[in-house]
């Protein structure tokens, strides 16, 4: 029940979420509704990518002002990182 309440608290952007990828992903934990769009957008001067650790989506090679995205459709947890930076993770949450 309280799970619910905090998911009906989170405010209209659960559809589809912005990131930012600055020397990390920002913010580290993001929660979508089932069928939301994640988008990452790349501020760094260094190349980044978005991998997931499941093998579901990976983004390519990510120069400065460049961005992915991706349309989560079933619920669950996806951990990604970079793959040229394997440092940098994070986790997308995707809910009902």
């Amino acid at each position: 029940f309280q799970a619910q309440d905090a998911i009906r608290d989170l405010d209209s952007s659960l559809v589809g979420s912005e990131m930012c990828i600055r020397d990390r992903f920002q913010p580290a934990r993001v929660v979508v509704r089932k069928g939301g769009t994640v988008t990452w957008n790349q501020a760094d001067a260094m190349p980044h990518t978005v991998t997931a650790r499941d093998g579901s989506f990976a983004s390519q090679q990510l120069g400065a002002n460049q961005s992915f995205s991706q349309v989560f459709d079933k619920p669950g947890t996806y951990s990604y990182y970079c793959s040229l930076h394997p440092s940098m993770q994070a986790v997308v949450e995707v809910v009902e």
